[in-house]
C-alpha cells in the first residue's frame, strides 16, 4: 500500500514560478510520483491557494487560463477534502501549544492528520518543519512534515 501525502499548494504554485528552475523540477518530480510513489490528498484550502496564487503570479490571462487547465489535470488524480469539525478542533490545540503558527498551517496539518497522511510535503513550511513543538505535535500523531529538497 502507498503512503499518504498531503502536499501543500507551494508545490503546484512552484511549477509556474520564474525563480529558480531548481526547485521547479523538483515540484514536477513530486508530482510526478503521485500515484507511483504515493498517494495524495488535497485540501479545497489548498484549491483557494493555488487560484489565489495563480492570479498573482500570472498577470497575462491567457496564460493564466492555461495554468489553471495544467493544475486541473494535475489535481484529477488527487482526492480533495474538506475541512470537518475535528480539523477545526485539531488546529486549534496546535494553536494553543504554538501560539506563531498561521491559521491555514494549522488546519492543513490537522486536516492532514485527520485523513491519515503520513507525510505533509512542502516547499515552504522550514519553520514549521524544524520547530520542535510542531514536530512532536505531529510525529505523536504519525504526521512527519517533509521540505522537498
Amino acid at each position: 500500500m502507498l503512503p499518504l501525502h498531503y502536499p501543500d499548494s507551494c508545490i503546484f504554485l512552484e511549477l509556474f514560478s520564474k525563480e529558480k528552475e531548481n526547485k521547479k523540477q523538483r515540484a514536477q518530480s513530486y508530482l510526478y510520483d503521485i500515484n507511483r510513489k504515493y498517494k495524495a490528498i488535497i485540501s479545497n484550502l489548498c484549491h483557494a491557494e493555488i487560484f489565489r496564487g495563480l492570479v498573482k503570479i500570472i498577470p497575462e490571462e491567457t496564460e493564466r487560463s492555461l495554468a489553471f487547465h495544467k493544475i486541473n489535470d494535475l489535481l484529477e488524480n488527487l482526492e480533495t477534502v474538506y475541512p470537518q469539525f475535528d480539523d477545526f478542533e485539531l488546529a486549534l490545540e496546535l494553536k494553543k501549544i504554538y501560539y506563531k503558527i498561521e491559521p491555514a498551517d494549522a488546519l492543513h496539518l490537522a486536516m492532514a492528520i485527520n485523513r491519515k497522511a503520513t507525510i505533509f510535503s512542502t516547499f515552504g513550511e522550514k519553520e514549521l518543519a524544524e520547530n520542535e513543538v510542531v514536530k512532536k505535535f505531529c510525529k505523536e500523531r504519525r504526521l512527519k512534515i517533509e521540505v522537498i529538497s
